[in-house]
């Protein structure tokens, strides 16, 4: 998941409940952060270079963009604001001000950031964000508001190999869904990929199926047919 485990568990309500009790591998934050079977362990992690998290705090406050640092199950900024919040209603932690981008930068563990402005403003950030990082991050989207910073090389995809390497499970073996750019890395290394209905046309183009939308359950859907009737 995009999310940190704190809101990916509460966007799954009780499900998630029972999954945070009783322990559950997974990979977060764009595939950031994973766990192994049981959820207690941390096998895999990659962080943003503090120079990185600067350069990039430097960039929003020229652009006059909402900046926030995701830090393990934290969000952190140096102000709320109205951007910031929005990840509230995505059902994220509440961001904390941490104080200015040079103590988070120094002092905290920076998995990845979040630029956040009006969809029309994000479209003409990416471009020049990617221009002055280069080669030493990884830019992706999931949200139109949201532009993301990764550390090189992050995506789902790192993170889900992380998590079949430590579990034995080979990529073959694995279906994967997904319905935006940062999914193309993970529908990509699974044996079974499943687009979205809603899905950009990015994903389609490279998943083997699609499904129905996310508010047509077009993930229980996929998951009937590919995986549960072999099970019936």
């Amino acid at each position: 998941m995009g999310r940190g485990r704190a809101g990916a568990y509460r966007a799954l309500g009780p499900i998630g409940d029972r999954l945070m009790r009783e322990g559950a591998a997974g990979v977060f934050l764009n595939g950031l952060l994973v766990y192994g079977p049981g959820g207690e362990e941390l096998i895999f992690e990659q962080r943003l270079p503090p120079e990185v998290v600067l350069d990039v705090a430097d960039f929003a406050a020229e652009q006059k963009g909402s900046l926030t640092a995701f830090s393990g199950d934290r969000i952190l900024c140096n102000k709320r604001d109205q951007y910031t919040d929005i990840l509230v209603a995505y059902r994220d932690p509440t961001p904390i001000a941490a104080g200015p981008w040079q103590r988070i930068a120094a002092d905290e563990p920076v998995n990845k950031l979040i630029i956040l402005a009006p969809r029309e403003r994000v479209l003409e950030l990416r471009p020049l964000l990617a221009a002055r990082l280069g080669d030493s991050a990884s830019i992706t989207q999931a949200v139109p508001e949201m532009l993301e910073v990764l550390p090189r090389g992050g995506s789902k995809g790192t993170g889900v190999r992380a998590l079949l390497e430590r579990t034995g499970i080979a990529a073959a073996d694995m279906m994967a869904m997904g319905d935006a750019e940062n999914d193309i890395g993970m529908l990509e290394l699974a044996g079974l990929s499943v687009a979205m209905g809603n899905a950009a046309d990015a994903v389609k183009a490279i998943a083997q199926h699609v499904t129905a939308t996310n508010v047509d359950d077009g993930a229980a859907d996929a998951i009937e047919k590919h995986v549960l009737r072999y099970f019936s």
